[in-house]
């Protein structure tokens, strides 16, 4: 996949999200931060990195949004699922 294609995913660049994904909550263990609460953030930070791929390749492909709202709508639902997340898995 050329660089620089909206929504592309790379089994490199997917591994690099997910590292992401884990090493800030992982830091947050260390500094005291509940590991149940350092869990739900590495999925919802896998999960929004999936939705900005697959936003990216469709509405962006299609020139629906561009990355400011591609990268807004990702967020969005990623503080949206912690929410939702955290309501499943409690305090």
């Amino acid at each position: 996949m050329p660089a620089g294609t909206s929504g592309g995913v790379t089994p490199l660049g997917t591994r690099a999200g997910i590292l992401g994904a884990v090493a800030l909550p992982g830091l947050g263990v260390l500094l005291g931060l509940p590991l149940r609460l350092a869990a739900l953030a590495a999925v919802v930070g896998v999960l929004g990195m999936m939705v900005d791929s697959l936003l990216g390749a469709t509405l962006e492909a299609r020139g629906w949004l561009d990355n400011d709202g591609v990268n807004l709508a990702a967020t969005s639902f990623g503080a949206l699922a912690s929410v939702a997340l955290g309501q499943v898995v409690g305090p």
